[in-house]
């Protein structure tokens, strides 16, 4: 019964994102001409929108980092140990990136300290979590499911929208460059898909975790609701400050939905609770 209204909500969640994508292919440019505003609310919900998924990141390469530190073969040893420290600070300052908008410097000096700060967050954890290992690798299929949602999701995103090469409300006003449909190449910039929406809904991916450590106390109902009204809100957001359509916002909200419950589904299986990680193999070498 359980599965039965999970897969029921999944596909509520897409047939949502899919309408939204249908009036943003008919009504773009005149929602985003009707509610554009810049202001601190925009800046602020940009800040925290991708925070929570990437926090949650760097928490399981931590923890991943620390076991792996333990496995007595040399190679995979520090093959793992490379890899998650890798995810963690590309996670850390990708976490902080909106932060540091605000500095004026050059971007490279921007990224710079995005990543001086998410690597004090790595430390701060590792120092935190190094004694508990052993019972934070209960969770490590949920962790992998996490860690390898968002690099999907991140690397597709990124991928769309050098290919797509659509141009952002702002810029359009500015005459930096014309609308296009979110189906067609635009005319240069990367409006389409939104990676702070594709962020926001990734964290789906995190909902077996979610009830694996019982966040909401039992009240499991609540997790779908309070991803998807956090999300919409960073959606609602992108469009008032013109940096995407709603086109943009539905296509990640889709991206971000259906690869986080593929890998869920792959990793865990439709029930999300029915993988055993066995001894040797590759969920084991992870």
């Amino acid at each position: 019964m359980e599965v039965f209204k999970n897969k029921i909500k999944d596909i509520a969640v897409f047939l949502v994102f899919a309408a939204v994508l249908i009036i943003g292919t008919k009504f773009d440019f005149k929602i985003s001409d009707s509610i554009n505003s810049n202001n601190w609310g925009n800046f602020f919900a940009a800040a925290i929108a991708k925070m929570p998924i990437y926090f949650l990141t760097i928490y399981a390469c931590v923890n991943l980092f620390i076991a792996a530190l333990k496995k007595e073969d040399k190679v995979t040893k520090y093959l793992m140990c490379f890899i998650y420290t890798l995810g963690a600070l590309l996670a850390g300052m990708l976490m902080f990136e909106d932060i540091v908008e605000m500095f004026d410097v050059s971007k490279i000096i921007k990224y710079v300290i995005a990543l001086a700060i998410g690597c004090a967050l790595i430390a701060y954890l590792y120092f935190v979590l190094k004694d508990q290992s052993e019972a934070q690798m209960a969770n490590k299929k949920e962790y992998l499911v996490i860690i390898i949602s968002v690099a999907i999701i991140v690397v597709l995103t990124f991928a769309i929208k050098s290919i797509m090469d659509r141009t952002r409300f702002v810029d359009i006003l500015q005459q930096k460059g014309e609308f296009t449909p979110w189906y067609k190449r635009g005319t240069g910039g990367d409006s389409m898909p939104s990676g702070h929406m594709a962020m926001a809904t990734a964290l789906f991916a995190a909902i077996p975790y979610f009830k694996k450590i019982n966040l909401f106390k039992g009240f499991n109902y609540l997790y779908y609701p309070v991803i998807f009204v956090y999300a919409a809100l960073v959606g609602l957001s992108r469009i008032s400050f013109g940096m995407h359509f709603m086109s943009d916002v539905a296509v990640a909200a889709i991206l971000g939905f259906c690869v986080s419950k593929v890998v869920t589904w792959i990793l865990l299986g439709f029930k999300e609770d029915n993988l055993d990680i066995k001894e040797g193999g590759f969920l084991a070498k992870l």
